[in-house]
């Protein structure tokens, strides 16, 4: 048999050894039974697809949230843009912690330990409970914040009105990320399916009524944007929670067990602060790369909420495609049916033939993607100028965040998502020394692009490189067939 490098799944427990290419079957190290490449791709397909639809449509949601407040006002699509970011700066460090729920159960279901299940989620609700303060207080002091962020006074009051609204929305994504690992985790999508795509079609249309104010409704603006998304949130949540209630009333999953377990509290608070650091870093990095694009000029501003509004509508597969990743590898870890090598691999190529087709249409179709988010009649020939040197650069970080996204993926379903951070931190902090040493080069917004592109391109070479050192993970708990053993 020949035998050929394979560093990048060193660190998942596997030698670097390839099977002969004529041989389609083979047995990898974690499996005891032949696992076929198209095989393994199909039962990524079968997660992502309904999460990548599910999942996505939060971000499909925010999309046509920008487009219509671009076509309202392009100065209320920059607003929601800025104050977004704030606002998940400050959620996503509880609103990600909770997240790493779907990895528990996930892990739980893989050993066939499924009244362990329910606890997991109610420690999601006592997590968002101790948080709600730090939501309160962020509403209350927003207006400073936003003045000292230096934009201008017409622009500070759409941000503070915007991000007050949307401070509402952690509550209820914490609460749901809990309930969203119920059925990601146990690779149950189809009711996430229905729920997302019932919530997002109730977001469009009330992002439509408060923005124009049609009829009787207000005309509300960044406002109604604000309160579209904050309803539709609350309704996803009530939703999970009725469908979590359906199941539960027929199968044991231990979903009366709400006392606070500290074992599960410590385990979120760890390896989940180490997952919400990870994304607070990444919202703080995101929002000062716009804020110093806010200060070159508003035809940078604008050009850049395009290329990163298109990269969260080409985005929403790569979500579903990641959030599979850990979830099939999760269950690997305590599931000897699965291979973790071929998991990694396949999510892999399947990364990589989608973003080539959405960097292509960026790059290629420069002049629709464009006139996506505004009328011709608002497109101004300095916003073309600016905004045809970026497409390639946006293209690239599309790659780039897939990749990342694949190998984020992969990190928390072997629960070593502290690597994640530190690559994180290290790609940070070469980035900022960059900056510091661009001089006048700031002041462009090609080159900020560059230095956000090498700042994606550092996270995903220092976390490949921790797969390829990294030692192999060992099962979180016994194993499904110790666990079966065990109830025989």
């Amino acid at each position: 048999m020949r035998t050929t490098a394979l560093r990048p799944l060193h660190g998942l427990g596997f030698p670097l050894t390839t099977p002969h290419p004529r041989l389609k079957l083979w047995k990898t190290a974690d499996s005891d039974t032949p696992t076929t490449s198209k095989s393994l791709t199909w039962e990524i397909l079968r997660i992502a697809g309904p999460l990548s639809l599910s999942v996505g449509c939060f971000s499909l949601a925010m999309f046509i949230d920008r487009l219509m407040l671009f076509r309202f006002d392009p100065q209320a699509a920059s607003a929601s843009l800025a104050a977004g970011n704030v606002y998940w700066t400050i959620a996503c460090l509880p609103v990600a912690a909770v997240g790493f729920a779907n990895t528990l159960v996930a892990q739980r279901f893989g050993a066939a330990r499924h009244t362990e299940i329910g606890p997991v989620v109610w420690q999601t609700i006592w997590m968002m409970i101790v948080c709600l303060p730090v939501f309160f207080l962020s509403a209350v002091f927003a207006t400073p914040l936003f003045e000292w962020l230096g934009h201008s006074e017409e622009l500070v009051i759409q941000e503070v009105r915007y991000f007050r609204i949307l401070m509402t929305v952690p509550p209820a994504l914490m609460i749901e990320a809990g309930l969203f690992a119920f059925f990601a985790g146990r690779g149950r999508t189809g009711s996430i399916l229905a729920v997302n795509v019932c919530t997002c079609l109730a977001n469009i249309l009330l992002d439509w009524l408060l923005i124009f104010g049609p009829g009787v409704f207000p005309r509300l603006g960044v406002e109604g944007a604000a309160w579209a998304t904050s309803v539709s949130m609350w309704l996803r949540t009530g939703l999970f929670a009725w469908s979590v209630w359906r199941v539960s009333r027929s199968e044991n999953y231990g979903a009366r067990n709400f006392r606070p377990q500290w074992p599960i509290l410590r385990q979120l608070t760890v390896q989940g602060t180490s997952l919400g650091l990870h994304q607070a870093v990444r919202a703080f990095v995101m929002s000062a790369f716009v804020i110093q694009i806010g200060r070159i000029g508003e035809q940078g501003l604008q050009a850049t909420t395009v290329i990163l509004s298109w990269y969260q509508l080409a985005a929403m597969p790569l979500i579903g495609l990641g959030t599979a990743t850990s979830v099939l590898i999760g269950q690997a870890m305590n599931d000897r049916r699965k291979s973790r090598r071929g998991i990694a691999t396949s999510s892999i190529r399947l990364a990589l033939a989608y973003t080539a087709v959405g960097g292509c249409l960026l790059i290629v179709f420069p002049g629709f993607v464009l006139g996506i988010f505004a009328e011709p009649s608002q497109l101004g020939r300095q916003l073309l100028i600016v905004f045809q040197p970026l497409t390639w650069l946006g293209a690239g970080y599309l790659v780039l965040e897939a990749m990342n996204q694949v190998l984020s993926g992969i990190l928390k379903g072997i629960s070593k998502v502290h690597l994640q951070l530190t690559s994180l931190i290290v790609a940070t902090g070469l980035s900022m020394f960059l900056y510091v040493g661009m001089g006048n080069l700031r002041g462009h917004s090609v080159w900020l692009w560059s230095l956000l592109l090498f700042w994606s391109l550092a996270q995903f070479a220092i976390a490949a490189a921790h797969l390829v050192l990294g030692r192999s993970p060992q099962p979180s708990s016994q194993t499904r067939e110790e666990s079966l053993q065990k109830a025989a």
